[in-house]
């Protein structure tokens, strides 16, 4: 298409800030070395990179390594992070399925207020039926949650039994986008790397197509993640 052309990159210039999502675009973490200077400015200080974040995209996943970077823990960490970013972002929270009983976490989670949007549930492999509804049971009356099985697909048992629930898993990019079709909360984990225009529009068109699925993220992926193809995505998203 013609549009492709109009397509730049502003650094720190966002997409659409002021529109009514139909699909959430942001980035896995915010504390990437690279864009100490190709994106924050000079010497802003480390608790205020959130904030500056924030201002530009309206989504951000919270990952492991921003757990483990905070100079706080549990509540407090969650409530410093509310605290300095612009009321219209919202998170989405990354736990490995191994530590997501859902009882640890109940009261440092409740600091989001309503700005958690979603947890993923990542898993190193396949559970059975048994233990995804094991874990889920304890999550499903508070936060849409989705399941992370990396590359690996569920079978027909698992599947079914996650759709009974209403339960998607992460859509990675490729063929099968069977994951994203259920229900409450779809997330698409991409990486940026090589990625084109017309790659980016075929993947927002999937996404737009779910149209059972209240909420939608797309969610960047890199090292660190390319933010012209965030912002990028953004432009086409607004073109659609």
């Amino acid at each position: 298409m013609a549009y492709y052309s109009m397509i730049i990159r502003i650094a720190g210039t966002n997409y659409s800030m002021n529109r009514d999502y139909s699909i959430l675009i942001g980035a896995n973490g915010w504390m990437h070395p690279e864009w100490e200077t190709t994106y924050y400015p000079d010497d802003l200080p480390q608790d205020w990179l959130l904030g500056y974040y924030s201002n530009d995209f309206p989504v951000v996943m919270v990952t492991e390594k921003e757990w483990q970077s905070s100079e706080y823990s549990g509540k407090e960490a969650i409530e410093d992070w509310v605290d300095n970013s612009e009321v219209s972002l919202r998170f989405v929270l990354e736990l490995s399925a191994e530590l997501a009983e859902f009882s640890k976490w109940r009261e440092k989670l409740s600091g989001f207020g309503h700005r958690l949007f979603g947890v993923v549930l990542v898993f190193e492999e396949l559970p059975t039926v048994e233990q995804f509804k094991a874990l889920y049971t304890g999550w499903q009356k508070h936060y849409p949650v989705c399941m992370d099985f990396k590359t690996a697909e569920p079978g027909k048992e698992l599947s079914e039994a996650l759709a009974e629930v209403g339960v998607g898993w992460c859509w990675h990019g490729g063929e099968n986008s069977q994951g994203i079709n259920n229900r409450s909360l779809a997330i698409a984990r991409i990486e940026t790397e090589n990625k084109t225009p017309r790659d980016l529009r075929a993947m927002l068109e999937t996404m737009l197509a779910v149209d059972s699925t209240e909420q939608k993220v797309v969610l960047f992926e890199g090292t660190p993640p390319s933010l012209e193809v965030i912002n990028n995505t953004g432009i086409i998203l607004d073109l659609l």
